[in-house]
């Protein structure tokens, strides 16, 4: 079964789009707003935006749920509406090969394909990645537009200084490829959103929530210093991308300037909170970054149908305010910062997650009751924010690594092995092997690494 069947199989949240979420006041027409900060705060959305948005076979009408839960809340009064503005054909080729763009573009087009011919239509579309998990779509040429519009209006508030903070929940297609699709990913907004922030910005911070590897991005940020890549995700034998090892560190002039942080399954609240301390924080003082991007993917929140199978014993164990504690920690450095949306295969959930998150950032209390709005009855059995308790093992603090390192004599245990040449020996020098949670061992060779950035001034 193709992998996008699977999904619509478990998920069955596609309702109609029978009425626009935002009101013709409410767009791109909020010169003055409310909230409870101080902070200028944009949020990117647009009727058109939800329609074609919605249109992604992996994600069919989740654009739709995001916003139609953030309005019933009635978060968008407290913030600046911005209506995106479609990319163009040069704008994906800052990054995306021409012949690749020209292609994706007109894939739908039936004259397209009957000039090109059938079987050179089907090489392009087997060269290009677009099938299975990345079918060619009805709307597929203005989704591509404006996926990819959406996060380069977003850097502009950044850089016209507009907005201190700007949500874009639409965005975030981290798999994308220079030279094909990847992933349920079209085209790389993160990566079009970044080069642009480079012309303005030397130093920018990249960290990725997806429980997925961001290889599109980080593929194209490899060889340079000019971003901080930084991704936490599940990383292990056959699953999606298979990228992000712990020893690609980036090359060159980059190296170090990618932190891969490779997870076993069942990651919760205290275990983002140790990466966040020991990893997330280090990383920022060390690099000093001018501004940040963060991608929230919301597919590690318990119960995702993508990668929670098997009793839910391959996915992570994140709840709201999981993903909500390690963003607040990075808004408050108190830099520009883009928040872009990403994986989640729960309209619902992910609905939920990114309505927590807005709330919180513009500092509102929503109820946990979902608001009467017309998508109310997808909210079924509890009609409640997503407050699933997760049960699984953490298995990065319960899995052991064994370590095998030097002591001098006078830290003498049990475990001291017989020294294995005569330089030890003079030296004083013992070997010791020990058993250390998983999640140590990994943070004690980022912590190696992260002390290797050049400084950042």
């Amino acid at each position: 079964m193709n992998i996008i069947n699977k999904i619509s199989s478990q998920n069955d949240e596609k309702p109609t789009i029978s009425s626009d979420v935002l009101k013709r006041n409410e767009i791109d027409n909020i010169p003055e707003t409310k909230n409870n900060t101080k902070k200028k705060i944009s949020y990117i959305c647009s009727n058109d935006l939800i329609k074609y948005m919605s249109l992604l076979p992996s994600n069919k009408t989740r654009s739709y749920f995001v916003h139609s839960l953030v309005s019933a809340y009635g978060l968008l009064k407290k913030m600046r509406i911005i209506n995106p503005k479609p990319a163009n054909k040069n704008d994906l080729e800052v990054f995306h090969s021409p012949d690749y763009i020209d292609f994706l573009l007109n894939a739908e087009n039936q004259e397209y394909k009957e000039k090109l011919g059938k079987e050179k239509y089907e090489k392009k579309m087997k060269e290009y990645s677009l099938e299975d998990d990345c079918p060619i779509f009805k709307g597929i040429t203005k989704y591509c537009m404006l996926v990819a519009g959406s996060t380069l209006t977003a850097v502009h508030e950044l850089i016209t200084k507009t907005s201190d903070i700007v949500i874009n929940w639409d965005g975030g297609r981290h798999h994308a490829m220079a030279q094909k699709a990847s992933g349920f990913c079209y085209v790389n907004d993160i990566v079009l959103g970044m080069f642009k922030l480079s012309r303005y910005y030397k130093r920018i911070m990249y960290i990725d929530l997806d429980i997925h590897h961001c290889n599109g991005v980080e593929e194209a940020f490899y060889y340079t210093s000019k971003v901080l890549s930084f991704s936490i995700h599940r990383h292990d034998i056959g699953f999606f991308p298979g990228t992000g090892d712990i020893k690609s560190v980036g090359s060159g002039r980059g190296i170090y300037h990618t932190i891969n942080v490779p997870l076993r399954p069942g990651l919760n609240k205290s275990t983002l909170k140790q990466i966040y301390e020991r990893a997330i924080k280090p990383a920022k003082e060390r690099y000093n970054p001018q501004v940040i991007v963060i991608q929230c993917g919301g597919d590690g929140l318990i119960g995702d149908p993508l990668v929670h199978k098997n009793d839910f014993g391959n996915g992570w164990n994140l709840d709201l305010s999981s993903y909500w504690e390690c963003i607040n920690n990075i808004l408050n450095w108190d830099l520009p910062t883009l928040i872009l949306g990403g994986g989640g295969y729960s309209n619902t959930n992910v609905a939920c997650l990114d309505a927590y998150i807005t709330s919180k950032i513009v500092n509102e209390d929503i109820d946990s009751n979902i608001p009467e709005h017309n998508l109310l009855p997808y909210y079924k059995p509890d009609f409640t924010l997503y407050e699933y308790i997760g049960k699984m093992p953490d298995k990065n603090i319960e899995e052991l690594v064994k370590i095998r390192h030097k002591v001098t004599i006078e830290n003498n245990n049990n475990n001291i092995e017989e020294p294995s040449n005569k330089e030890d020996t003079n030296n004083n020098y013992k070997y010791v092997t020990e058993s250390i949670p998983y999640l140590d061992h990994i943070l004690l060779e980022i912590e190696s690494n992260i002390s290797k950035i050049e400084i950042g001034n």
